[in-house]
């Protein structure tokens, strides 16, 4: 009887490892991807709730499970982050424009600077001719000993 009480232990313990291999596999296979619940909800695949502005959460306006309408509240997020970027940005402007001012002035001043050499060429020509017109009219001074010729 010991003989026959071993052979059946040995395919009961051989069962029971076959069939404990098969839960196994089964599980590794397709089980571990399977969600499940008791309590009576819906499967649903899971949803990113995300901002188009990243930063600091200050007060979650939820609770679990809560129902929300469109367009509500979930969370509010600290607006300090936003606000040191919106004066950055008017910082930058301000920079921007106060360097176009300083542009249009330079211009401005450049102007000036070509309008001033203009003038400044224009009595360099009129000092030339009149130093023609008196080499001219010293000319024949000279030649008659009217006038020295240094």
């Amino acid at each position: 009887m010991s003989a026959k009480i071993r052979k059946i232990g040995g395919g009961v313990a051989i069962l029971a490892l076959i069939g404990a291999g098969t839960l196994y596999y089964q599980h590794n296979r397709y089980g571990r991807y399977q969600q499940s619940t008791n309590d009576a909800t819906i499967q649903a695949d899971q949803v990113a709730i995300s901002s188009k502005l990243a930063g600091y959460v200050r007060h979650v306006a939820v609770s679990e499970n809560q129902t929300i309408g469109q367009d509500g509240l979930l969370l509010e997020i600290d607006p300090v982050d936003f606000a040191t970027k919106i004066a950055a940005a008017n910082a930058g402007i301000a920079t921007a424009r106060a360097a176009e001012q300083a542009s249009i002035a330079t211009r401005a001043e450049a102007g000036a600077a070509i309008a001033r050499a203009r003038a400044g060429l224009q009595a360099a020509h009129a000092a030339l001719g009149f130093a023609t017109r008196e080499i001219a009219r010293y000319r024949p001074l000279v030649a008659t000993g009217a006038e020295p010729a240094s």
